[in-house]
């Protein structure tokens, strides 16, 4: 490796096969970060969307870089503190995404679980077997001196609204007199 046609290694001259070595090490190096550029916004692509104005610089810095050969072969630690830095970025990214995710689950549970009419209807039953139950008890109530339903329900603490009695007429209201 010492003839005149390949240059001196030891002098610091490279010959024909380190010149390749080192193009192909230049071109996998800018393979890397590419791949890692494209993860990098696929992941964060919803965050993108919000971040318009910052990212639009990410953009640029990354369009005017350029890949030039790796001038010695020990890595880079700036680059990795930095793509270190990237990645905790975006497991970041990744788990408030993930948190929204489950709270935008929860709240979809919630509402097929709670669907108004069934609610409405389960209102109406238990208004119902209240009422029921309310005159059943009025049967046991003391007979000297007379108790009223009136009387009953106020005694219970019970809302006279919400089991939609009406105090005037002495009964329950009915779907025609009022909303049940």
């Amino acid at each position: 490796m010492t003839d005149d046609t390949s240059g001196n290694v030891l002098g610091g001259d490279l010959n024909d096969d380190d010149d390749v070595s080192l193009m192909i090490s230049a071109v996998v190096a800018c393979e890397e970060n590419l791949k890692a550029k494209a993860e990098n916004d696929a992941v964060t692509s919803e965050e993108k969307q919000t971040n318009n104005h910052q990212n639009s610089d990410a953009k640029e810095a990354v369009s005017n870089r350029q890949c030039n050969p790796v001038s010695n072969s020990k890595p880079d630690l700036l680059n990795e503190k930095s793509l270190n830095d990237q990645y905790d970025a975006i497991e970041q990214t990744v788990r408030k995404n993930t948190e929204t995710l489950r709270k935008l689950k929860l709240v979809k549970n919630h509402k097929e679980k709670n669907n108004i009419k069934s609610l409405e209807l389960l209102i109406q039953k238990w208004r119902k077997a209240s009422q029921i139950a309310l005159i059943e008890l009025l049967e046991y109530a003391p007979k000297e001196p007379e108790t009223t339903l009136g009387q009953l329900i106020t005694y219970l603490g019970i809302d006279h609204e919400t089991i939609k009695f009406d105090q005037q007429t002495q009964s329950f209201m009915t779907k025609s007199q009022g909303s049940l």
